[in-house]
């Protein structure tokens, strides 16, 4: 198969270690969320407590986090505690270790109040109805469920 002959904006290249890199990272992904599922249903059914089973989010993780830092006593440890630092700590080595760590911002500054201010609403509304629509419909169609 001749190079010329794939979409120039995909990287499908045995060669290409960043495109193979991608694909693992993309496959593992979509894994984790059905490990996250299998994990949780493991302890919730070994537990002689109640155990919740549930999958990946970040709208939940963040306001644990934000209710661990505003409040006392803190909300318990559970499944998705090292979910945010995890991810940050990760994505940082990765794109170190890949040689592709960086500072990235937009071209001028006249937009960034109107993006912070959205990110914050939307953050701040993610919180206040537990999830969101992404979320929801990523960890609900790794199940298969139909409200998803």
């Amino acid at each position: 198969m001749r190079r010329q002959d794939h979409d120039p904006g995909l990287r499908q290249s045995p060669a290409d270690s960043a495109g193979q890199w991608q694909w693992v990272g993309g496959i593992g992904t979509g894994l984790m969320i059905a490990v996250g599922w299998g994990y949780t249903h493991l302890v919730s059914a070994n537990s002689l407590q109640v155990v919740q089973v549930q999958g990946l989010t970040f709208s939940g993780p963040s306001a644990k986090w934000l209710m661990r830092v505003l409040s006392s006593p803190a909300p318990a440890i559970g499944f998705d505690f090292g979910l945010l630092p995890g991810v940050f700590l990760g994505s940082f080595i990765g794109a170190w270790i890949g040689k592709d760590l960086k500072l990235e911002g937009f071209a001028n500054g006249d937009g960034m109040p109107r993006y912070i201010a959205g990110a914050i609403l939307m953050g701040f509304g993610s919180m206040l109805a537990g999830g969101c629509a992404v979320g929801a419909g990523i960890t609900g169609g790794a199940i298969f469920a139909l409200t998803a």
